[in-house]
This record gives C-alpha cells, structure tokens and sequence, in this order.
C-alpha cells in the first residue's frame, strides 16, 4: 500500500525541456528536404535577418514552387495549419518520399502531436530504414516522454560515421543537455567538444553548441554571458541564448536569475512563445499571478496549439478567485512571529506576515484554521532548528482538484504528486484531491514547508537529494508522524537494485533507470539524513546546509563537514542501511505470506486464526501502520471475538505508532471518551484534522469533548468549521455554537445562534434551555 504523502513532492519538477531548446541546426531543420531557395531564407533566418528572411519564405509561397517547399516557408511564417494542408498534398504527390514525412512529421511534433509525429517517422523508417533524421527526432520525442532507450539511439547516431554531420552534433547536444540535468559536468563538456569539432565553421550548428555551453556555466555556478555573446553575435536574434541558460537556473532553483534570463530571451526574440511560457510560469512560482498571464496571454496569442498555456490560461482564471488570508496581521511597530516582550533576533522593520494561506472559497472555513496553525508551527520548527529567518512571507496554495495542482506546477495534468516548493511558495493537494484514507495532508505540508528552510538558507545552491532528504528526514522527526515509513515497495526494490553513490544522488530523481528508483532515492536521500544525525549529531546537518550554501559540492561537503570521503561515507551508510533494515528485508516475502493468511482467516470468520497471523505480522513489522497494517486486521479479527477493550488497546497502539487510518480511530476516539479519557480522546482526533478535515462527525465530537473539558475557544472553532460543512442538522449545529459562545460570554451571539437554531426546530428542549439560561444572564 502506497503512502502517499512520503513522496509525492518535488522541488518545481521538470518533465519537458524542448519549450526552452527550440533552434534546430540548419542541417537538421531542412536537410531532409535540401532546397537552395529554403537554405537561402535560412541563413537569412539564423543570421538574424528577420525581417529578410519572412520576405525570403513569403517568395517561395507560389505555385512555381514544390508542394514542400511552399510547406516550409508557410510552416516558418507561423500557419502551421496551411503548412499541414501543403505536406499532406506534397506526400500524396509523393508517398514513397520519406524525407517528405520526416519533415511532417516535425510539424505535427511542433504542435505538441507526440504520436503522430511518431507515426510519420515509423513510416518515413519503414521506406528508409536509415534516414537518419527520422531517427534522430524519434529519439528526441522519446527522450521527452521519459524513454530511457532514447540515450541508446543518441550514441548509435553519433559513432554512426555515416550520419549527416548535423545529425550527430544534435546527437551530442541532446546526451549534453542530460548529463546537465544530472550534473555530469565533465561528460558534458567531451559531448559539447565533440559537437563542436564536427561542427567546424558551421555557424548554424555553433549556435546550440554554445547556448548548451552557457547552460553548462550555469550548472557549474559560473557566469555564461562569455558564451551568450558568442551565440549571439552570430544572431542577434537567438532567444535561446538566453532560454537554454534559464533552464539550468530553473532546474537548480534560482527563480530569479530565471526569471532574468527568460525575460532577456524574449528581449531579442519577441516571438519565442516558449520563453514567454516559461518567463510567464516563473512569475507564478515567484507569487506574480499579473506578470504571468501577461506571458502566458502573449504566448498563446503566437502558439495556440499548445497545451500547457491552455490549461495555465484556465487555471489562472481559476487562481484568481482564491481566498488569501495572511497570518498573523500585525500593527504597526509590531515584528512577525513575535509576542509582546519576546521578539529576540527578529527584525523589527520588517512588517510582512509569516504565511499567505491561499484556499478555494469553497474550502476556506474547513482548511483555514488547521493549514495556518501547522503551517506557523512548521515555520517556528524549521527556524528554530536551521538558525534561519525567512526574509519573505510563505505562501502555501492548497487545491481541491488534482489535476489543477498538477498544471499549477508543472503546467500539464497526469502526474502523481502531492505538493511542490517553489522557494517561498508552496502548492499542494487539498484532501479532495485525492481519493482514500492514505493521504495524510498534513504531512505533505510539512514536507513541503521544509523545502522553504533548505532552499532560501542555501541561497539555492543545494542538490536535490539533499533538499529531498531533509524534508523527508523532518517529517519523520519533528512531522505530524514521527517515525521513519519506508514504502514496502522501496524495500523490494532494494532486494535487486542498489542504493545511488552519494555523489550521484540526483540522479535518481533526474533520469530513474528502474520503475521505484525516483521514490528509492526519496527515501535514501532521508535516511542519509538520519544516519548522518545519528552518527554525527544534528548540528552536522545544519553545517551541510550552510556549506552547500557556500558553493560547496556535495564531494566537498562530505569532505569538509563529516571528515569523509564520499566513498568512505557510501559504506558506513550502507553498513547502517543494512543494521536498520537489513532484516526487514530478509523477511518481506515471509510477512507478506503472513499478510495474506491473516486476511483470509479474517475474510472467513476464523477469528484465533486471523489473530494470530497478524500478531506475526505486526512482531515482524512493528513501524507497518498504513491503512492495510496487520495492526488493523488483529483490531478487526478482536471486534468478531467482541473483545472490545482488547480492540481499543490495538488500535491505540496503531496510533501511537503512528498510524492514521480514520475509520478505526474515530471508533478509538469515542471509546477513549467513554472511558473518560478525554484528553487523549481529544488528541486522537486532533491528529485525525490532519487527515480527514472535511468528517463533520470529527468536528462534532472534538468540539463536544473540549467543550465538556472547558476549552470552548477550541470547541467554537470545530463547531464554526462544522457548519461552514453544511450539515442537513442546522439546528443542532447553531445550537453547538451558541453553546460554547455562551461559555466564552459571547451572550449576544450565542443567543443569536439559539435563536437560529430554535428557527430550524422550535421544540430543540436543548437549545431552549440554553436560551433560559442566556436570557438570565444578559
């Protein structure tokens, strides 16, 4: 059973890079199709001439030209629709043309139609099996969708002597572009060489060479003007001579240089609709909702087929009918996070509040008071335990609707993620958003929060991995469920594969090879924290944080922070793995066996039966407490013996350890208060808020348990948040209200409350009775 809260995050995950890198070399772009008039335009083109080369392609728009060629000049003035009327005549002019379907091909993967540009290609293979064009951009379409196999086809093209030239120096641009991404700066630096040698003077094909370069600078924290002035004094006009270099910034964090370097890219190239994306996508992240539809407004105008800023337009409109709510709203004079006479350390000027919540309206009353207490709690922790003060406000957007989250981070629905960090603004999944009693809202949030702390207090110098692995290692420390979970699936994974070199960390979450690696590297990203904790002490970790922070590398960091080399630390970690969970593993097909027995025993009524299988279980696995622990099963198999107060104990000890699983631990809760014990009553569903915050019966009965234990300030909230639930008994609900308003001596709106409640039903004995008792009193 996935846990989905442990690893449905990410730090602004990209999935898509061809929206920044958007310049084919000449060779690529019409070598399928040679034509002396196209490669005039395209020098003009690439040489920045623009204004010549639309009056170059507007000439060969006649009927003297080839149904081709009148198709690329039509495709490079923007009329992608004629220029698919014109490829679609000149291939049934001539079908056995598979140069012709490359370049159709392309045009349909210009207008984001991933396979039937795939299709074309097939069929362009199937007449040609060595059109090496055709294999280059089916590698290049499979490279997007994530196919590992696409990094084979790249290396098969370039020690193929016999492709085209242009051929292999994309080739090597595209394996460059992924070494980046997982930072393997040397090994893109030979493919970059490499590309650079084939291309000799070839100015054309320079021109990605050296924006790759300025985005290898950019990975390697180094200024890349040296190598966008070199692209651009070919063209002028090369937008992703910007673009390229914004990409890395992006994907290592720094917003703000992005933001500089897609706003450049779009200064020299007004019609770079990708940039304008992106430049409009980073204003979002950066909490500027008007700067980016601005973009996105623009960008749509040039490139309407593309799907991302159709569901970015929408969701903006979306996003601006949030409720936004600051926490706390301070008064002039007053310091954030502080209280009268105790505000040590905190910059007195500045008046900004610590959390912007943003909500859906329909939302708002039920999120609001639970998201802002755990939030600020969240933000206090971290502060406290990395010595570090946010110099903005955090904003955390939280939404009702999956695939609206999943466009405001990534800009396209279908991805299986919880919440994203954006430095100081944090998006995530509403419990609406997802179906089950597995997702532990809260802490997402918490995990999420945690990204805030690791990215600002490295000045974004850190490696995923360790961003990852801190946020993963709170959670289990100071998080809402303190204890270390690792998914049953990450533990069979590790039975075949091997945990990452510490070094190469990132690339378990870049470029996963197996299935669970991405989750894999979650998990040994915050158990590397944990070790490093246990063996070394916390401080270290706050010292790794500020090292990164420094511009250290993570073979650096090791070195001068634990006094290890990486190789040395990969096996003392590997040594601690094994001691923590070396047995687990050793067992896992035993307990699963176990597992399915005591299922089968509780499926048939054989109570003994059932209880002693999941006793095994639970002896073999103590820390299991997901929604199918055999925790729950020995609760279940008790309930059929109706031992109650044995099932009470169970379930109690399911909590403690951890374990979330509603439905039994409102059960528990009302058993504790039957039991009189109501405080830990009130903290079973207290933790439940985390979970299920939309259970009008959780609210109910909560409020009920800390109005009888005199703490109505607590019990109006839950009241106040189950009516704004809607509840088909308004009577009893106004009535709740004005029950805990009257032991607050709100007397005017409780009798307000009373009065409403009496409307609802006239003869609530309850509610006249209270009523009495306000009248009396007022």
């Amino acid at each position: 059973m996935a846990n989905k809260h442990l690893y449905g995050c990410c730090l602004t995950l990209i999935l898509c890079f061809s929206a920044c890198f958007n310049a084919y070399a000449r060779e690529y772009h019409y070598g399928a199709l040679e034509n002396p008039d196209l490669l005039q335009c395209e020098d003009l083109h690439w040489s920045g001439e623009l204004s010549a080369a639309k009056s170059c392609f507007r000439g060969l728009i006649n009927a003297s030209q080839p149904l081709f060629v009148q198709a690329e000049a039509i495709w490079a003035l923007g009329d992608r629709k004629t220029a698919n009327s014109r490829f679609s005549a000149a291939s049934k002019a001539e079908p056995s043309n598979s140069r012709l379907l490359v370049r159709w091909g392309a045009l349909y993967a210009d207008t984001y139609q991933s396979q039937e540009a795939l299709n074309l290609f097939s069929e362009a293979l199937q007449l040609d099996p060595d059109n090496a064009y055709a294999r280059l951009a089916t590698a290049e379409i499979l490279l997007e969708s994530g196919g590992t196999d696409a990094l084979e086809q790249f290396a098969a093209l370039i020690e193929d002597r016999s492709m085209p030239v242009g051929v292999r120096v994309k080739a090597n641009i595209a394996l460059a572009r992924v070494a980046l991404q997982r930072d393997e700066s040397e090994r893109a630096d030979t493919l970059l060489d490499d590309a650079a040698n084939l291309a000799g003077n070839d100015i054309t094909l320079l021109l990605a060479n050296y924006a790759m370069r300025a985005g290898r600078a950019v990975r390697a924290r180094e200024d890349p003007d040296e190598w966008i002035t070199r692209a651009l004094d070919i063209n002028p006009a090369y937008g992703d001579a910007y673009a390229i270099p914004a990409y890395f910034y992006m994907i290592t964090f720094r917003y703000d240089e992005t933001g500089e370097y897609y706003q450049r890219a779009v200064d020299v190239q007004a019609d770079h609709w990708e940039a304008h994306l992106s430049l409009a996508a980073n204003h979002l992240r950066q909490n500027r909702p008007t700067p980016a539809r601005e973009h996105y407004e623009l960008a749509y105008a040039g490139d309407p087929f593309n799907p991302e800023l159709v569901n970015s337009l929408r969701l903006l409109d979306y996003y601006d009918t949030f409720s936004v709510t600051s926490y706390p709203e301070h008064s002039p004079g007053s310091s954030p996070g502080s209280s009268p006479g105790n505000s040590p350390g905190i910059d007195e000027e500045r008046l900004l509040p610590d959390l912007s919540l943003r909500l859906d309206t329909e939302e708002k009353e039920v999120l609001a008071p639970y998201a802002s207490r755990l939030a600020l709690k969240a933000l206090d922790t971290f502060s406290d335990r990395y010595g570090f003060e946010l110099k903005q406000t955090a904003t955390i957007e939280i939404y009702p609707n999956h695939d609206d989250f999943i466009v405001r981070a990534l800009g396209m629905p279908g991805t299986a993620l919880l919440g994203v960090a954006f430095g100081y603004v944090v998006a995530m999944d509403s419990p609406n958003a997802q179906a089950g009693e597995d997702y532990h809202w809260g802490t997402t949030l918490w995990h999420e929060v945690a990204h805030i702390f690791t990215l600002e207090a490295s000045k974004h110098n850190i490696p995923r991995w360790f961003s990852e692995g801190v946020s993963v290692f709170e959670e289990w420390n100071t998080g809402p469920i303190k204890t270390i979970r690792i998914p049953l699936h990450v533990l069979e994974s590790l039975r075949t594969q091997e945990f990452l070199p510490i070094a190469e960390l990132d690339s378990g979450f870049v470029q996963p090879e197996y299935q669970n690696q991405v989750i894999v590297s979650y998990m040994q990203a915050g158990l590397i924290c944990e070790f490093v904790k246990r063996n070394f002490g916390f401080p270290k970790l706050v010292d790794m944080l500020n090292a990164y922070g420094d511009g250290v590398d993570t073979p650096g960091v090791v070195k001068e922070v634990l006094g290890l080399s990486t190789g040395d630390f990969d096996v003392q970690f590997s040594e601690f793995f094994t001691t923590e969970f070396g047995e687990q593993i050793k067992q896992l097909d035993e307990w699963r066996a176990v597992q399915v027995q005591a299922n089968k025993a509780l499926s048939d009524e054989s109570w003994d039966s059932a209880l002693e299988a999941a006793q095994q279980a639970i002896d073999m696995m103590p820390a299991y407490i997901e929604v199918d622990s055999p925790y729950l099963t020995k609760a279940r198999a008790l309930v059929g013996q109706e031992n109650i107060d044995a099932q009470m104990v169970t379930l109690e000890t399911f909590w403690r350890n951890g374990g979330y699983e509603a439905t039994s631990l409102f059960a528990l809760a009302k058993y504790l208060q039957e039991q009189d014990r109501f405080d830990d009553a009130i903290k079973v569903l207290q933790s439940q808020l985390l979970v299920a915050p939309f259970d009008l019966e959780l609210h109910f009965l909560l409020g009920d348990i800390l109005l009888q234990r005199e703490r109505a300030s607590e019990a109006l909230t839950e009241y106040q948040v189950a009516l704004a639930l809607n509840p088909l008994d308004k009577a009893a609900a106004h009535y709740r209200l004005g029950n805990a308003l009257y032991q607050l001596g709100d007397l005017e709106q409780s009798r307000h409350n009373v009065l409403t409640a009496l409307d609802a039903a006239p003869h609530y004995r309850p509610a006249q009775k209270l009523l009495k008792s306000i009248l009396g009193n007022l």
